[in-house]
C-alpha cells in the first residue's frame, strides 16, 4: 500500500510487491484534446512570463516560485511583453521547472512559446527514473512566428521518488526564444489499496537478461538514436542474452528495434529478439517486444485478430509482462518477425517474404534531420530506387529451392512496383481486396506506406499474399490520406507527398478488383459484421485491456472507433439521389436511338442500366453497360454517351459490389460543355489571305475591289479592322456561308454601280455586324435571298443584323430575305434613310432597345410588320408601308415614338401600340387597312398604350380601333379610352 507521511512525500509500503511501470501517454488524441483545451482550465504549479529576474540575474521570477538560468533573458523577441529566453550552443539550457512533489498517476502538462528557425529547439521532460520525452506543437500559433509547444507527463506508478525536470533545450547554432512557460497537474494519482497483480494471473512473464558489456552497449546505442533522433541499425548491434520464463531459460541474442525514438523512451524500450538454434518461445523464434503505446496499444492487437479472421497472414501479436535483468518494465506488446513460422502457423507452405528495401528513405531522413528538416524525401528517387529484398537471405542463399522462389517471387514485386504486369497475374486478389477493406476500416493506413509493406510469396499458387501489420503508430491512426478510403474516387492527388500513389493505382484501375473491394468494404462496414468480430475477440480484448489498465489506468479501447468509422465509409459508399449521377437527354439520334450524356460525382465506379418512364420500373437497357469511372475531382466533369431503344425521366444504376439498384432523374436537356459556336468561330481567328478581299494590317482593313465574287467559305472578320466594299461588288454568300464581323463595315455603292450581298442557293448565313465600336455606313446597298445565322444553336432573326454597332443606311434595299427580320438593329444608334424593304417572310425592319430615325423608306409585301420596334426611341417620317402580313407599324415595351408623318395601306392593323409604349403622331394616313389602331397590354410587367394622332387621315379601314380599357387613342380633339 502506498501511504503519505507528514513531509508530503511518498513512499512504498515494503510488505507489497508492486506491478506497475509509468506511462508516458502522447497520443494523437492526448494531443487533439489538450491542444484545444483552454489554458486557463486548472491552477498552474508555477508559471513565468520571462519579465521578472531574480537580483543576481540567474533565476526568472514566476508565479508561485522561480524558474533556472534566468541569465537567457533577452529583449530581442518576445511573445508578450517586452523579454523571452534566448538559447543556442554557447547557453543550450533555458528556463527550467524542478519538482520532486508528486505520487504515482500524477499528470503533469507544460506548455511553452518558441519561436526558431525550422523548429529549432523543444521543451524536453526528463527524470532520474529513465523518462526522456520532447514535447510537440499544440496547434496554437501566434504572429511574429510564435507557436506553442505542449507536453503531458504522467509519473510511472512504480515511482514514489525522485525529480522530474521540464526546460528549453537548443543545442543548434541557431537561435531559439522561448517564453511564457507554465507548468500545472491536470490529474491527481490515486493510492492503490490493493497489490497491482491482482487480475494479472494470465499473462505470461519474461526476463531479458543481459550482460554488463551487452546492457552497456544497448545504452549507448540508445543514447546515440535520441542524439540523432533516429535508430539506425547495424549488424554488430546484438548482444548476447537470455530469456526466463518461470522455470524455461531460451538463448539468444537482442539488439534494439524500432525506427523512430519513441521505441526508446523511458524505461520502455523495444527489443528485437532472436532466439539460438532449435530453441523457440511461444512457438516464435525471432520476436520484437515493444511497449503497447508504439502501436496505440490495442488497436494493433484488434487489426491482427481481424486480418486472422479473414484469413489474412500477419504476425502474431499480444501482451507479456516484461522484466531486464530482472527489472519490472512492465506491460509489452510482443510481435512476431518476418519468418517462415508466418506463414506456416496460417497453414500455408514456407515461402520468401518480401520487402521494398528503406535504407534509402532513412538515409534522406538522417540528412533530413542534420539540417534543421529540410523535407528531401520528394526531390530523391528513394522509391524508384529502393531494391527488392526478402528477410533470411542469408539462409535463402544456403537453399537452392528457397533462392528460386525469391527470384520468381523478386520477379512478382518488381511487377507490382513498375505496373509492368495485371495485378491479376501478380497477387492473391480476392485477400488483397479483403486486406485493403480492413485497413480502410481500421484506419490502419502506416503498414501501406510502400516502405513498410510485406508480402508473402505462396510457392503453390506462385502468387503474392499481404502480411498486415505496423497498422499504427503511438498517436493513432497515421492520417496521410485526407479521404474516407483507399479507393474514394481512384484519384491519388489528395495523397500527401512522399507516398508513392502508383502503388495504389494499380488495384484501382482495374475494375474486377474494385468491385471485389467494394464488396468487402460494403460486408465489413454492416454493423452486424462488426458485431461478430467483437463478439469473437470480446473475451481476450476486455482481458488485454485491464493488463493495460495495470498500467495505465485511464486507458480503455474505443470499441466505438471502429462502428464509426464504418459508418462514414458506409454512408460514403451510397450514391446520394439528386448529386452522385447527373443524367442529361442530348436527344434523338439520326438512327432512332436515344442519347443520354451521363456523369459519375460519386467516389466510386457505377454500372449504368437504363431508363424508365416511373421511378419504379426500368423500361430500357443501355445498349453498352461498361463501368462508368468515379469522380476524379476533375473540373470540370466529363459526361460518357450512352444510347437506349427508348425515352426515359429516370435512369437506373448500381454500385458494382453493392446489390441494391439507384435511381436518379434525368434531365431534359443536353449537358453543358465548354463550347459555344461564337468561340469555335473567333477564338484564335486569324485572318486569311483572300481572292475576294485584299487584307492591308499595316491599317487594318479589309478591302473588297468592285467585281463579282461568289464563296461558300465564312467571311469572319475580327475587332480593330475596316471592311470596306467598293462601288459594284458583288458577293454572293453560297452553301451556308455567313459574313460575321466585329469591325464596322463601310459601303460606298453608287446609283449606277451599287453593292449586292445574296445568296444565290438562297442558303446565307446573314449578314451580321457585333459590337464594332465604330459607325458603320452602307450607301446603294443591295441585301436580297439572305437567310439568318443559324449555326450550331447560335441562331439570330435578321437577315442583316446589327448588334450594339451603330449604322447610316442610304439608298439600300432588302428584299426577299427567308428568316423572321430582313433588318433586324439591336442596342444601336441609326438612321434608315430612302430605303426600301419588301417581298420578305416576315418582319421588314426590326429595332430593339434602339434610338434612330426611318426617313423617307418605303416597306412592300412584308410577310409580318413592316416596322417592329420594342424598348425603342424612334421617329418616323415620310415613310409608307403596303401590304403588311400583320401590323404596318408595331410599337412595343415602353417605346417612345414620333411620327411627323407616315401612312400604312392595306394592311391588317395600320398602328398597334402596346405595352407603355407612347406614340404621338402628326399626319398620318391609313387606307383600306383591316383594323386602323390598336392599343393595349400584352406583357403583365407593363401597362397600358397610348396613341395621339393630330392630322388623321382615315379611309376605307374595316375597323377603326381595338383599345383595351386602360389605353387611350386621341385622334384630333376626340379621345377615346379602352373598354375591353
Amino acid at each position: 500500500m502506498i501511504i503519505r507521511n507528514d513531509k508530503s512525500t511518498w513512499r512504498l509500503n515494503p510488505r507489497v510487491i508492486v506491478y506497475v511501470v509509468g506511462a508516458l501517454l502522447i497520443t494523437g488524441g492526448a494531443f487533439a484534446l489538450l491542444g484545444n483545451r483552454n489554458q486557463a482550465e486548472g491552477p498552474s504549479l508555477m508559471s513565468t512570463d520571462m519579465e521578472e529576474v531574480s537580483k543576481d540575474g540567474k533565476k526568472f521570477i514566476g508565479v508561485n516560485g522561480e524558474f533556472s538560468q534566468g541569465q537567457t533573458r533577452t529583449d530581442l523577441e518576445a511573445h508578450k511583453g517586452k523579454y523571452s529566453s534566448l538559447i543556442y550552443d554557447k547557453q543550450e539550457f533555458g528556463p527550467t521547472f524542478e519538482t520532486s512533489d508528486f505520487r504515482p498517476g500524477d499528470i503533469f502538462e507544460a506548455r511553452i512559446w518558441r519561436k526558431s528557425e525550422n523548429g529549432t529547439g523543444n521543451m524536453i521532460a526528463s527524470a532520474n527514473w529513465g523518462l526522456y520525452l520532447t514535447a510537440l506543437p499544440s496547434g496554437n500559433q501566434a504572429a511574429g512566428g510564435w507557436e506553442e509547444l505542449l507536453a503531458r507527463i504522467e509519473i510511472p506508478r512504480y515511482v514514489t521518488e525522485g525529480t522530474l525536470k521540464i526546460y528549453a533545450w537548443n543545442p543548434r547554432e541557431e537561435l531559439a526564444y522561448f517564453d511564457d512557460f507554465s507548468v500545472r497537474k491536470i490529474s491527481e494519482g490515486q493510492i492503490m489499496a490493493s497489490p497491482v497483480l491482482t487480475g494479472m494471473d494470465s499473462i505470461r512473464t519474461l526476463n531479458l537478461l543481459l550482460g554488463e558489456k551487452g546492457t552497456k552497449k544497448i545504452k549507448d546505442k540508445r543514447a546515440e538514436a535520441l542524439r540523432k533522433g533516429l535508430l539506425k541499425v547495424a549488424d554488430n548491434d546484438w548482444v548476447k542474452c537470455k530469456l526466463e520464463e518461470g522455470k524455461q531459460q531460451f538463448t539468444g541474442k537482442l539488439r534494439l528495434k524500432g525506427d523512430w525514438t519513441d521505441h526508446l523512451q523511458g524505461q520502455k524500450w523495444s527489443y528485437r529478439i532472436s532466439l539460438g538454434q532449435g530453441q523457440s518461445w511461444n512457438r516464435l523464434v525471432t520476436f520484437s517486444v515493444q511497449s503497447p503505446t508504439t502501436r496505440h496499444n490495442l488497436s494493433e492487437w484488434v487489426y491482427h485478430k481481424w486480418l486472422g479472421m479473414e484469413d489474412i497472414l500477419t504476425p502474431r501479436y499480444d501482451f507479456i509482462h516484461l522484466k531486464v535483468n530482472n527489472v519490472d518494465k512492465g506491460i509489452f506488446a510482443y510481435e512476431e518477425h518476418f519468418v517462415k513460422q508466418i506463414p506456416e502457423y496460417n497453414m500455408r507452405r514456407e515461402g520468401p517474404i518480401l520487402k521494398f528495401i528503406e535504407d534509402g528513405f532513412w538515409e534522406v531522413q538522417d540528412l533530413s534531420m542534420q539540417n534543421n528538416n529540410v523535407w528531401l524525401e520528394n526531390r530523391v528517387p528513394i522509391f524508384e530506387s529502393s531494391d527488392i529484398s526478402a528477410f533470411s537471405m542469408g539462409k535463402m542463399k544456403k537453399n537452392p529451392a528457397l533462392m528460386q522462389q525469391f527470384e520468381l517471387a523478386q520477379n512478382l514485386m518488381h511487377e507490382y512496383k513498375t505496373g509492368q504486369k495485371s495485378i491479376w497475374d501478380i497477387f492473391d486478389v480476392k485477400r488483397m481486396a479483403k486486406f485493403y477493406a480492413i485497413v480502410d476500416i481500421a484506419r490502419a493506413h502506416h503498414g501501406f506506406i510502400w516502405h513498410n509493406q510485406r508480402m508473402y510469396y505462396n510457392p503453390v499458387t506462385s502468387k503474392l499474399e499481404p502480411i498486415g501489420f505496423d497498422g499504427y503508430t503511438n498517436k493513432g491512426p497515421f492520417v496521410w490520406i485526407e479521404r474516407p478510403f483507399l479507393g474514394f474516387s481512384r484519384n491519388f492527388r489528395y495523397l500527401r507527398p512522399g507516398y508513392k500513389e502508383q502503388l495504389f493505382e494499380r488495384f484501382f484501375g482495374d475494375e474486377k478488383f474494385t468491385e471485389m473491394y467494394i464488396r468487402y468494404l460494403y460486408e465489413f462496414t454492416n454493423e452486424h459484421y462488426l458485431d461478430q468480430l467483437f463478439a469473437s475477440i470480446g473475451p481476450a480484448l476486455d482481458e488485454r485491456e485491464a493488463w493495460i489498465q495495470h498500467e495505465w489506468p485511464n486507458y480503455h479501447y474505443n470499441r466505438k472507433f471502429l462502428y464509426d468509422e464504418a459508418k462514414k465509409i458506409r454512408l460514403t459508399m451510397i450514391p446520394l439521389p439528386e448529386s452522385s449521377i447527373k443524367t442529361h437527354f442530348k436527344g434523338k439520334t439520326a438512327d432512332g436511338k436515344f442519347h443520354y450524356q451521363i456523369f459519375n460525382y460519386h467516389c466510386l465506379p457505377v454500372k449504368i442500366m437504363g431508363v424508365g418512364k416511373k421511378a419504379a420500373k426500368m423500361d430500357a437497357a443501355f445498349t453498352d453497360q461498361a463501368l462508368l469511372p468515379p469522380y476524379g475531382n476533375a473540373f470540370p466533369a466529363e459526361f460518357d454517351d450512352y444510347y437506349a431503344g427508348a425515352e426515359g425521366k429516370w435512369v437506373f444504376f448500381r454500385v458494382p459490389g453493392i446489390d441494391s439498384i439507384f435511381k436518379t432523374e434525368i434531365l431534359p436537356w443536353a449537358a453543358p460543355e465548354a463550347f459555344t459556336p461564337e468561340q469555335e468561330l473567333f477564338s484564335d481567328l486569324k485572318l486569311p489571305s483572300d481572292h475576294i478581299y485584299e487584307l492591308d494590317e499595316v491599317n487594318k482593313t479589309l478591302h473588297f475591289k468592285s467585281g463579282k465574287y461568289q464563296t461558300a467559305r465564312d467571311i469572319l472578320v475580327p475587332a480593330g479592322y475596316k471592311v470596306v466594299f467598293e462601288p459594284g461588288v458583288e458577293l454572293d454568300l453560297v452553301k451556308k456561308a455567313k459574313f460575321i464581323s466585329k469591325s464596322p463595315v463601310f459601303m460606298y455603292g453608287t446609283e449606277e454601280n451599287p453593292i449586292h450581298i445574296k445568296s444565290s442557293d438562297q442558303s446565307a448565313n446573314g449578314f451580321t455586324i457585333l459590337q464594332a465600336g465604330e459607325k458603320s455606313e452602307i450607301y446603294y446597298s443591295l441585301f436580297d435571298d439572305l437567310n439568318t445565322l443559324a449555326y450550331k444553336g447560335w441562331n439570330l432573326t435578321g437577315a442583316v443584323t446589327f448588334y450594339e454597332s451603330d449604322v447610316d443606311i442610304h439608298h439600300s434595299r432588302f428584299v426577299k430575305n427567308h428568316c423572321e427580320d430582313a433588318l433586324n438593329i439591336v442596342r444601336s444608334m441609326f438612321l434608315f434613310k430612302d430605303s426600301y424593304v419588301g417581298n420578305t417572310f416576315a418582319d421588314g425592319f426590326d429595332a430593339d432597345f434602339c434610338k434612330g430615325t426611318v426617313l423617307n423608306c418605303y416597306f412592300y409585301y412584308t410577310g409580318n410588320d413592316g416596322m417592329d420596334f420594342s424598348g425603342s426611341n424612334i421617329i418616323i417620317e415620310n415613310t409608307q408601308v403596303d401590304h403588311a402580313g400583320d401590323k404596318g407599324i408595331s410599337l412595343g415595351e415602353e417605346s417612345t415614338i414620333s411620327i411627323p408623318s407616315a401612312t400604312v395601306t392595306n394592311s391588317v392593323i395600320g398602328i398597334a401600340a402596346k405595352d407603355f409604349t407612347k406614340v404621338n403622331v402628326e399626319y398620318l394616313t391609313l387606307e383600306n387597312n383591316e383594323t386602323a389602331f390598336a392599343a393595349f397590354q400584352k406583357k403583365p410587367e407593363y401597362g397600358p398604350a397610348t396613341i395621339t394622332v393630330k392630322h388623321p387621315k382615315l379611309k376605307d379601314n374595316g375597323e377603326l380601333y381595338i383599345i383595351q380599357k386602360g389605353s387611350t387613342l386621341t385622334l384630333g380633339e376626340k379621345v377615346i379610352k379602352g373598354r375591353i
